[in-house]
């Protein structure tokens, strides 16, 4: 054999090594970012329903408020009126 085919042989399998090591990398930080976007994904909706909760008891408490002050402003008008009866 050829110093020349000998020592492109050698160069073929350095780059095949180099880019078999390149590939595997990138596999490896795909699989990485994979991870993590599950990870967020799976905070982020958590947090989601976290807040849907939180605004649901929001909207109740509201709705109680709401009633409330109906209420009052009811009983408010209704004492103006008998005020008003009786002068």
């Amino acid at each position: 054999m050829s110093p020349e085919l000998a020592e492109g042989g050698i160069i073929g399998v350095i780059l095949s090594l180099a880019f078999t090591f390149l590939l595997s990398y990138i596999d490896r930080r795909v699989a990485q970012d994979q991870v993590l976007r599950g990870e967020l994904y799976g905070a982020y909706h958590m947090r989601i329903s976290e807040l849907e909760a939180t605004l649901a008891e929001l909207k109740i408490e509201n709705d109680k408020k709401d009633e409330e002050i109906a209420h009052l402003r009811e009983a408010s008008f209704t004492a103006e009126l008998e005020r008003a009866r009786a002068r």
